[in-house]
């Protein structure tokens, strides 16, 4: 699993072709899925 950092409250995961957003606000969370993947 790889998380980066990308500001203060956005982390950006990156493996394999999967990539999705966390955005952090003080109450709420909103998890991006970037919809992309790898064809077989």
């Amino acid at each position: 699993m790889s998380w980066e950092k990308i500001d203060e409250s956005t982390y950006q995961y990156d493996e394999g072709g999967v990539r999705f957003f966390l955005l952090m606000g003080k109450k709420e969370a909103l998890l991006i899925d970037s919809g992309m993947q790898k064809k077989c």
